[in-house]
């Protein structure tokens, strides 16, 4: 089995060049591949904006906790599912080669601001087995705050949301004001099913 891979930065940010790679061995069968984690909790555990400036990702799974700033792993080469992502207000982006699915929640909120923004974007079935939530936070003190805009691309394979695969982009709410706008969702699939059951 590989080792799994943790990164913590106190807040503070991450910028990716090299390769992370945490595949099982082969064999009569092969070993489980590792989980690739930037970030667990809050403050030191946490990590600031992440950049993938070069490399790639490879892995069985990746997982963010983010206290400030954007995620950003945008190389065409990654290969891994998502688990639990957590940016504390900033947008989280993620590109794979291959078929990606969404087995821990993704949540871009933070109090007293506007949520962050999700684009996934896979070369194959793109699976959304937890909820992505990017609603704006409540204001008690004037307008609420705006929710931010998720889109789901593949380029092959479609698209399929369970039922526990709720995206929900909402406004948050204002006192003696107006609400926040909700983010827009956008799935693209390049001329593949759809199969939206959250």
């Amino acid at each position: 089995n590989a080792g799994n891979v943790t990164l913590k930065s106190n807040n503070t940010a991450l910028d990716l060049s090299g390769d992370i790679v945490a595949l099982g061995g082969t064999g009569s069968s092969s070993g489980t591949a590792g989980t690739v984690t930037l970030g667990s909790a809050t403050g030191a555990n946490s990590v600031g904006s992440v950049t993938q400036t070069a490399g790639k990702i490879t892995a069985g799974s990746i997982t963010v906790f983010s206290d400030s700033g954007n995620v950003s792993l945008n190389s065409s080469t990654n290969d891994a599912n998502l688990g639990a992502v957590t940016t504390t207000g900033g947008n989280f982006t993620y590109q794979d080669a291959n078929a990606v699915t969404l087995n821990g929640a993704i949540a871009t909120g933070k109090t007293g601001a506007n949520s962050g923004t999700v684009s996934i974007t896979a070369g194959g079935l793109l699976t959304v087995n937890a909820a992505i939530t990017t609603t704006g936070a409540n204001n008690g003190a004037g307008v609420g705050f705006n929710g931010g805009d998720v889109t789901l691309t593949t380029t092959a394979g479609g698209i399929t949301t369970a039922a526990a695969g709720d995206i929900t982009t909402s406004g948050g709410t204002g006192s003696s004001a107006a609400g926040g706008n909700a983010g827009n969702v956008t799935l693209k699939s390049n001329n593949t099913a759809l199969d939206l059951s959250g």
